[in-house]
């Protein structure tokens, strides 16, 4: 029996309407909750083309990013080596000035010092970074550096000791962009310093002056080549820093793009939700007042 006022369509108009706002309503607060507009690329199908070309050269930029990240340790380790062979260079240079400048210096007195600073050149260039040797070409599972205990060319430089290759290393820092980066320690300078060390060590314990002056000189030749080997690793990390500063701009707008595609606006939908928690209410209310009407209300 009849007993309600109401027309069918008109009811399920304010259901409907009820519904949707009800739908609404949980996208929205799902969407402040997590700062996405939506979380299924059909939900933006609009957009999804360019939203998928974004990400994907956002991920390759902050792979060449994280790349850029290890070479730069790497360097700095290479750098910071080249440092310390550089004062033990300078170091040497000093010991053997005064040894000879001593004229009647006592034999062995200078050599348990260059035996330790020969020892540091080795290990500086046995330096390793994350279980690599830096200085061994493609060998960094390895010492590249075994000093020779039969060596005997004192006063001509040492170049015996390098276990290595003659791969140079590099990365490719950029879409194109390849650096080549590595260094080995099968340098002339290199050679020159150990083989000093090697002579005026030799030198200091026989007391021979004349293998004690060529020991002076291959240092004295080594120095300013190593300080080069320092510039050439600061050029390639002033290298990468600009690709660096470069692939970071190009992140920064990369998220942004993506961004203006995922990420929901907050003021503007704490706006849209309120207006539709406004309209549920409004709803809900119309329909219990509606279920609540008989004939004879209406009648009346």
């Amino acid at each position: 029996m009849l007993t309600r006022i109401g027309d069918l369509a008109q009811h399920g108009r304010v259901t409907d309407l009820m519904l949707g706002a009800q739908a609404r309503t949980r996208a929205t607060q799902i969407q402040i909750s997590t700062g996405k507009v939506a979380h299924r690329f059909l939900d933006v199908a609009a957009e999804a083309s360019q939203l998928l070309r974004a990400k994907d050269v956002l991920q390759r930029v902050q792979q060449f990013q994280s790349n850029n990240s290890l070479v730069d340790q790497r360097l700095q380790v290479m750098e910071s080596s080249l440092a310390s062979l550089f004062e033990v260079g300078s170091r040497i240079k000093v010991l053997l000035i005064q040894r000879l400048d001593s004229g009647a210096g006592v034999p062995g007195t200078m050599a348990p010092e260059a035996d330790q600073l020969l020892k540091q050149a080795a290990a500086e260039l046995n330096v390793a970074f994350d279980g690599r040797h830096l200085f061994a070409g493609s060998k960094t599972q390895a010492p590249p550096v075994v000093l020779d205990p039969t060596f005997a060319a004192f006063g001509a430089p040492d170049d015996t000791f390098y276990q290595g290759d003659d791969v140079i290393l590099s990365v490719l820092a950029d879409e194109g962009r390849e650096i080549g980066y590595g260094m080995t320690a099968d340098r002339e300078g290199f050679h020159e310093l150990i083989g000093g060390l090697r002579a005026a060590l030799e030198g200091d314990l026989t007391n021979d002056r004349a293998m004690l002056e060529d020991a002076l000189a291959l240092v004295t030749e080594a120095l300013p080549k190593i300080a080069e080997y320092r510039s050439q690793i600061g050029a390639r990390q002033a290298a990468l820093g600009q690709i660096n500063l470069g692939l970071g701009e190009m992140q920064l707008y990369l998220e942004h793009q993506i961004g203006g595609i995922e990420d929901v606006d907050i003021a503007e939908a704490i706006t849209r939700l309120s207006q539709d928690q406004m309209v549920l209410e409004a709803t809900m209310a119309t329909v219990a007042r509606l279920s609540q009407l008989s004939l004879a209300d209406f009648l009346r």
